[in-house]
């Protein structure tokens, strides 16, 4: 495993900026064969990671993706209420997991998005109403692997950090 991963991490440091490589570097071990797995399926090609640099930066957030905006079919003041929830329910999930020295899993973030849109049952939420906005707030990317196995990748902070960004990015997105 050891020889897949540096070599893996070669790979990353020929394909992405010079300024990620020491992120890349960083990156335990654990969270790199996370990566490897997600990257499997989705990529065909190496230059294909570029599209994933979001494991190692925040995301830059191109809302005029056609097929990414047929998904997200929700008012952008919509958008930005239920991110500012999600947000709410993570800070407060991480607080309480901290305190139990509990790392946040796929399975938390999952949860706590499946929970959200069912104690929202009577707004009409759909999945990717959910999902995919969170997928747009921690990558950016219209697709990719699953929202929970990205979050838990890069980490508690980062989502939080992410959703705030993308409530600042969709405030200026309906100023225009």
């Amino acid at each position: 495993m050891k020889t897949a991963l540096k070599e893996f991490r070669n790979v990353l440091n020929k394909i992405i900026p010079s300024y990620l490589h020491k992120k890349v570097r960083l990156t335990s071990d654990a969270k790199m064969v996370k990566i490897m797995d997600m990257m499997k399926n989705r990529i065909h090609f190496y230059e294909d990671l570029l599209n994933h640099t979001y494991f190692f930066e925040e995301p830059t957030y191109d809302s005029s993706i056609k097929s990414f905006k047929k998904k997200l079919t929700q008012p952008t003041l919509t958008k930005i209420e239920i991110l500012e929830d999600l947000l709410l329910l993570f800070s407060k999930a991480s607080e309480q997991t901290s305190e139990e020295n509990e790392e946040f899993d796929k399975d938390h973030y999952n949860k706590i998005c499946s929970l959200y849109l069912y104690e929202n049952v009577d707004r009409n939420f759909k999945n990717e109403d959910i999902f995919f906005l969170l997928r747009f707030a921690v990558t950016g990317n219209p697709v990719g692997a699953s929202t929970g196995e990205i979050c838990e990748v890069i980490g508690i902070s980062q989502v939080i950090q992410r959703c705030k960004n993308a409530i600042d990015h969709l405030h200026n997105e309906d100023q225009k």
